[in-house]
């Protein structure tokens, strides 16, 4: 509002007077403490200001001028209706300083860009050091702790152990019956259940920091397969040169199987786009060199060509590879003295805990086809599922279950060859015993678990949300003169008038809007918000924008419900007409728009009043133009 001066006795429709009669909450609560207990969605700074996060200088002055108008302590020297002015006073400023220090950081463009990296936390933790203190001593302070900070993750990181264990079942002695219609085709008899096809695998490996440059990794695996075992011990040893080439020791012993006892490896950045790496790797009876070079053709594209030359990898190798935001393609060629092998992998993330891949190689053992699926169960662990078609070996289900760097895998063989019943049973059955655990275990499993943090999150946060309600009340009080000039100005233009407004969570909309149903949503106290007045007031001639952060943010607002899905419904009146619109707490909402309007004869409770939607004018009452002349 442009016109500063203060006049009692804003005349307003009954129609208004009745809404706020009914809406009138509980008496104005004042605090002198603003961000004391407040979640941190209510410290959103842009949507403190009500701007985009992309906005401009121009943009943050203007929404500072605005809220200047409401919070500035020298307007509220005096207050109607017999509230206390030195409450009202002291929220003033206590608002009016928080508003000062966000222009401030948001002006900044260095302590934006911290803002905007890690949040508000991010200007007092250390993320800019001396930016945000006054003396030497804390400047020093903050120093020793970021050193400090810096020393022990460096300590843990010297220590980094990972593993992986897979045993592997045949199962096709099993199933042979149900997979394989004939049964004179049979290749096991039943003397041979159980036998040959189980076999273990046991990984692990241990990788250390000796120095700044140094790094040592020692692996340890155990094979047992058929009634017979074997056993692998690898020592590695690193020197970082620099930023541009690096060089790899590898020694390998083992028992009952065979290995490369010495490797040497060194890598070299040849440009910024480029690198190259030769690998010398000696065994028993055998030499092999290899020699590769890189280079990163575009921002998402590479490719690599590599000689081999002795051993039984001999050839030449080509590999390319594309990643995307949320997919990636490889493929490779491999060309050898007595065989050859070309395939392709796809990977796309279908969602943030869903990725699926697809494997096909061709060579001389015959095509081998990979389909699979990983899921993100929780922050730490993850489970996949390969259904694997061979040729060669037949149909393996692959499941793998890996929590923070420790693997287990169990490889199953479905069948000795490649069939429609086999390859069905390895597609279908993950997901049926997907779908069935995720039904009757896992999901009521979330379910109670949410119950229950919701429930302690509640007893929790429950000092919290009253203090944040608190401040909401306040906020609207302090901008009731400004709501009740800007709702004047809406009538007398037949502009926008917030009839109705909730935020928080909000009971599911019935599916038929009747009478007993027209009240829809209610207001409850333990959950929802009555936001109406601080819609009215961000109005800016008969146009409300809100943008995409949390609407906790905004003045005369708060978290009521911390944890839960919030959304915000609204009811306002537009040229004569209802409108009514639902958003989620982070989506944008701009009003008014025509898909808001409400069917002819739609009926809304609104403060014990109902309101009815007037059908539009019929075309037919309008004048008839007469015929034009030529």
């Amino acid at each position: 509002p442009k016109n500063s001066n203060r006049t009692k006795g804003m005349p307003a429709s009954g129609l208004e007077e009745d809404l706020r009669s009914a809406s009138a909450s509980q008496p104005p609560l004042f605090s002198t403490t603003v961000d004391e207990g407040i979640d941190e969605a209510d410290k959103d700074f842009y949507a403190f200001l009500n701007v985009s996060p992309d906005c401009s200088l121009e943009e943050i002055n203007a929404a500072k001028k605005r809220l200047a108008l409401v919070w500035h302590p020298d307007r509220h020297s005096k207050m109607e209706s017999g509230q206390s002015r030195d409450d009202a006073r002291a929220h003033a400023t206590a608002k009016f300083a928080r508003l000062s220090f966000i222009v401030d950081v948001l002006s900044d463009p260095v302590r934006r860009r911290v803002y905007d990296l890690y949040g508000e936390k991010g200007l007092s933790s250390g993320m800019e050091v001396g930016a945000h203190f006054k003396t030497p001593e804390q400047v020093r302070a903050e120093y020793r702790r970021q050193t400090a900070k810096q020393a022990k993750k460096r300590l843990e990181s010297k220590l980094g152990i990972s593993g992986m264990l897979q045993a592997s079942a045949n199962l096709h002695p099993y199933l042979q019956k149900y997979l394989e219609p004939a049964p004179e085709v049979a290749r096991y008899s039943p003397d041979d259940k159980g036998g040959g096809g189980q076999s273990v695998v046991l990984v692990e490996r241990f990788a250390s920091s000796l120095s700044r440059r140094d790094t040592l990794d020692l692996q340890g695996q155990l094979i047992t397969k058929g009634g017979k075992g074997g056993s692998v011990v690898a020592v590695t040893l690193k020197r970082q040169f620099s930023s541009r080439s690096w060089a790899k020791l590898a020694g390998q012993i083992g028992l009952g199987v065979a290995g490369r006892p010495v490797a040497v490896t060194a890598w070299r950045a040849l440009s910024s786009l480029s690198s190259a790496k030769i690998s010398l790797r000696l065994a028993g009876i055998w030499a092999q060199l290899r020699c590769a070079a890189m280079r990163q053709l575009s921002a998402r594209t590479s490719a690599k060509l590599q000689y081999i030359i002795g051993g039984p990898e001999a050839g030449v190798k080509m590999r390319a590879q594309r990643v995307g935001q949320r997919s990636s393609l490889t493929g490779f060629y491999w060309v050898g003295l007595e065989a050859w092998r070309i395939g392709a992998a796809y990977s796309n993330r279908v969602s943030a805990r869903t990725s699926m891949s697809l494997n096909l190689n061709l060579g001389e053992g015959g095509p081998v086809l990979d389909v699979g699926c990983r899921r993100r169960i929780s922050g730490n662990s993850a489970f996949s599922c390969h259904c694997m078609l061979s040729a060669l070996k037949g149909v393996t289900l692959k499941l793998s279950l890996g929590r923070m760097g420790q693997d287990l895998a169990v490889p199953l063989l479905l069948a000795n060859k490649v069939s429609l019943h086999a390859s069905l049973l390895a597609t279908l059955l993950p997901s049926l015993l997907a779908t069935l655990a995720k039904v009757v275990w896992i999901g009521p499993r979330k379910r109670k678990r949410r119950l229950r943090q919701l429930q302690q999150l509640r007893q929790e946060k429950a000092e919290e949300v009253t203090r944040a309600r608190r401040e909401a009340t306040s906020d609207v009080e302090l901008m009731q003169y400004a709501v009740e000039r800007k709702r004047q100005q809406e009538e007398e233009r037949s502009g926008v008038i917030i009839l109705k407004a909730l935020f928080g969570r909000l009971d599911p909309a019935p599916e038929r809007r009747g009478a007993e149903s027209a009240a829809w949503p209610v207001l409850d106290e333990t959950c929802s918000l009555e936001v109406s007045a601080a819609l009215q007031y961000l109005l800016e001639d008969s146009r409300l924008q809100l943008f995409n952060s949390s609407k906790a943010g905004l003045p005369g607002f708060c978290d009521p419900c911390p944890g839960e899905d919030k959304r915000l419904y609204v009811l306002y009146r537009f040229k004569g007409r209802l409108h009514e619109v639902v958003v989620g707490d982070t989506a944008p909402l701009s009003l008014p728009l025509e898909r808001h309007l409400l069917p002819p004869g739609a009926k809304r409770l609104v403060g014990g009043a109902q309101l009815t939607q007037p059908a539009p004018p019929s075309s037919s009452s309008s004048a008839r133009r007469p015929p034009s002349r030529t």
